[in-house]
């Protein structure tokens, strides 16, 4: 999945982690740690602790062209 962009390649690997039977957040928590060199897989954790915590989250990489 070299040629994937890195929101579309996450989607797809989440969504395999969440078919075989895994929750949401430990399906995000296992494909951070699967591509910690990412930056956005980096940021997406980050999000994530922020939702678990009820922190306010800086978009950093989100907001970038992956979104245009």
């Amino acid at each position: 999945m070299v040629d994937l962009a890195p929101p579309l390649k996450a989607v797809l690997e989440i969504r395999l982690l969440i078919e075989n039977g895994n929750s949401i957040p430990q399906s995000i928590k296992l494909y951070v740690k699967a591509n910690h060199d990412d930056l956005f897989a980096k940021e997406m954790g980050v999000w994530l602790f922020a939702q678990l915590t009820n922190r306010e989250y800086k978009n950093k990489v989100f907001n970038t062209f992956y979104r245009r």
